[in-house]
């Protein structure tokens, strides 16, 4: 077997050391390189305040300004729950547009929290006690409403009146945002609850939905609508 010898010159083996000190540096900055990507990747959220983890996390469609009417809600339905008959999404589009005259609320927000509560379903009852399309459960709010000196949720109607439902969230969707809305970006979470974790999750179902209708938003822009196709369209 016969063995290779390499002479070498002086001038060789410094461009020789040369490159082996390039090389290992580049091993190194690839290195760390990895480690950024791979602790980043998996990002711990722990002592991390709550408001800028939603910030980075999820979308800020919720905070566009998107068009009221009847027929630009009806569309926001139809693309989340295309099965619904055109006739009931149409009923239920114009008492939602309804019950957010004169708010502040975005129908993005009231839509997707609908979709993700009862998939507007009137009948639709939780394990919790929670009641009707809106979901609201009578016996957490109406403490809530007593302490505000508002009437008190009628129960019977809740359960059968689509617009009273649908005024009611509005009133309490209102209620968290005045409330909760300068210090928690994402205040609408807590009309499913105020627990840490299971706002996390409501809001990943949230943001789906507002993604999936963020993609769409050019079917909400209405002939009749000028001024709100140029705020959504910025």
């Amino acid at each position: 077997m016969k063995t290779l010898n390499f002479i070498f010159t002086p001038k060789e083996q410094k461009e020789l050391l040369s490159k082996m000190v390039v090389c290992s540096f580049m091993a190194v900055g690839i290195y760390c390189n990895s480690k950024d990507f791979n602790s980043n990747s998996n990002p711990s959220t722990n002592g991390v305040n709550l408001t800028n983890v939603y910030n980075n996390q999820y979308s800020d469609f919720d905070k566009t300004k998107m068009p009221t009417n009847s027929r630009s809600v009806e569309k926001m339905i139809s693309i989340l729950r295309p099965e619904l008959p055109i006739e009931y999404r149409t009923q239920v589009a114009e008492l939602i547009s309804d019950a957010l005259q004169g708010t502040s609320l975005n129908p993005q927000i009231m839509v997707s929290i609908i979709d993700v509560e009862s998939l507007f379903n009137q009948s639709a009852v939780s394990s919790t006690g929670d009641l009707s399309i809106a979901q609201i459960n009578p016996h957490v709010w109406n403490k809530e409403f007593l302490r505000l000196n508002l009437e008190p949720l009628d129960v019977e109607r809740l359960k059968v009146d689509h617009a009273y439902s649908l005024q009611k969230m509005v009133l309490i969707l209102t209620h968290l945002k005045n409330k909760y809305a300068k210090n928690d970006r994402r205040w609408y979470a807590r009309y499913h609850s105020h627990s840490k974790k299971f706002k996390r999750i409501y809001l990943s179902k949230l943001d789906q939905r507002m993604r999936l209708l963020e993609v769409k938003k050019r079917h909400f822009l209405l002939q009749d609508d000028v001024p709100n196709k140029l705020i959504a369209l910025q």
